[in-house]
């Protein structure tokens, strides 16, 4: 009765840690300036999360102060638990592929929807880290600014377009493509 108590535990701390990892890699993912144009264009997924993408630095920080305390309470309970070389390991094996790459690869391909779904844990993160995540948000935001949002260049936007003419799940039919070429 006792391990199925730890293996909740390790199992819930891990959980938390996948989220907040895909979490974190699949917002900073999340181009501002296209999740500007979607929530124009009526996205509700980009309207959700486009405040948290605005303030990169403190939802960053947020996720990663939530990540770094689960991973350290998932470690505490293996150790309570076991060796503490063992702990060590099995927390390290379990928060690496479980709460780390696999959340990373997965989160990555979905960023927006992720995000969306998971839009009420990240402010309930922002509001309960806010103490450190505020302060480090403001180092942040004076240290490395505000990210750019470069505009293509003619080639670029040539390529794009391109894109369209090569992919049978665009918008743009043939004779559009080349007009806008």
């Amino acid at each position: 009765m006792e391990f199925a108590g730890i293996y909740a535990e390790v199992a819930l701390f891990v959980g938390l840690s996948a989220i907040y990892s895909g979490l974190n890699i699949a917002l900073m993912s999340l181009s501002k300036a296209d999740l500007r144009r979607k929530a124009k264009l009526g996205d509700v997924r980009a309207v959700k999360v486009l405040p948290l993408r605005e303030n990169s630095h403190l939802a960053l920080a947020s996720i990663l102060f939530a990540n770094v305390a689960v991973v350290s309470a998932n470690a505490l309970v293996l150790e309570h638990h076991f060796n503490g070389v063992v702990a060590g390991l099995v927390s390290t094996l379990l928060i690496v592929v479980f709460g780390e790459v696999v959340p990373q690869a997965i989160f990555v391909k979905s960023a927006l929807k992720f995000c969306s779904f998971f839009t009420p844990l990240l402010w309930v993160t922002v509001v309960v880290t806010y103490p450190v995540s505020k302060p480090l948000q403001l180092i942040l935001d004076k240290l490395i600014g505000h990210e750019k949002h470069p505009l293509h260049s003619r080639a670029e936007l040539g390529m794009l377009i391109s894109e369209h003419a090569k992919d049978v799940s665009s918008e743009l039919d043939d004779d559009e493509v080349e007009i806008i070429r």
